[in-house]
Order: C-alpha cells, then structure tokens, then sequence
C-alpha cells in the first residue's frame, strides 16, 4: 500500500501542528508567570475608565503589599467589575511588582491546563481529519 500526501491534507496537519505547540507554548509561559507569580490581598482605590464612556471597560487601581514589606498602587491592564473600596485576590510578578492581574494562584492554575488541554485537543483532531482525509482520498482514489 502506498501512501500519498496530497498538499490539502498536509495543510490540515501541519495547522493542527500549530494548534499543539500553541498547548505546548502556553503551558511554558503560563508556568514562567507562575514561578514569579506572588499572592497578595489589595483594595481597590479608584476605577479608571477605558473610554469616555462610563459604561466601558473599567480597570482597577489596587493597593496592595508586597511579601518584601512594600507598598503600592497599581493599575490592572485587565478589566474588572470591581468598586472602589473592594477586597481583592491579585498575583504579581516578584521581578516586576508593577504588573498584576487580578485572579488566584487556583485559576491561573486551571486556566493553563484548561486552555493547553483544548489546544492540544484541537490540534490532535485536526491532525486526525488531515490523516482521514489523506486515507480517504487515498481509498477512493483505488475505486475509481
């Protein structure tokens, strides 16, 4: 039986390939995040807006300490539906204290597999219909 790779199937394969190193990508970003990544508690002291629409996306200004003693006042670059005053779970980089995201250890932990788990999953289905689509062409190609 001879095998034929038609340029479609390769295609196919080769995006499911990518679909699988972005799993792989991710999961390694994520877990260098989470080497640095530090859990502190914070308030939220002002909301700034987006836009000049109030009703836009909101970004949080925290007040938090550090696990060195620290102090600071930072904006979340992600939005959030938070009210001044809130109590808050964030993460910050021990490297870079100045960049946070608002979440917990718990969720960024679930996030990365959640989202390897898909991509990795998407990708082998995609390769898998490559690989049909080459036996079915190949398959039908002898009926003829």
């Amino acid at each position: 039986m001879r095998i034929r790779l038609q340029p479609g199937n390769l295609v196919t394969i080769f995006l499911g390939l990518l679909f699988i190193a972005s799993g792989i990508y991710g999961f390694l970003e994520i877990g260098r995040f989470l080497e640095a990544a530090r859990p502190a508690t914070g308030v939220v002291v002002e909301i700034v807006h987006a836009s000049t629409n109030k009703r836009g996306r909101t970004h949080p200004v925290v007040r938090f300490t550090t696990a060195e003693g620290k102090e600071l006042i930072v904006r979340s670059e992600e939005h959030q539906n938070v009210q001044p005053g809130d109590t808050v779970e964030l993460l910050y980089d021990a490297r870079n204290p100045e960049q946070i995201e608002i979440t917990t250890l718990e969720r960024v932990r679930n996030r990365r597999l959640l989202f390897t788990g898909l991509s990795i999953a998407l990708g082998a289905l995609v390769c898998g219909l490559g690989f049909t689509q080459r036996w079915a062409t190949t398959a039908s190609g002898n009926l003829s």
